[in-house]
């Protein structure tokens, strides 16, 4: 699965977090075999995207 944003066309607001959301999104994709990239876009936006195989074999 791949989801991808745009650039913002505002500012962001800052909202209170334990700041672990893609470390946990990333132990939970190692625990089912896969992975998880998450970056800025060439374009300005933000990409995540997740890789899961069909089976654990």
């Amino acid at each position: 699965m791949t989801v991808t944003n745009t650039p913002p066309t505002r500012p962001s607001l800052s909202l209170p977090g334990s700041q672990q959301g893609l470390v946990g999104l990333r132990e939970r994709a190692e625990i089912l075999h896969g992975t998880l990239e998450a970056g800025p876009t060439t374009e300005g936006g933000y990409r995540v995207r997740l890789r899961i195989p069909l089976s654990a074999d």
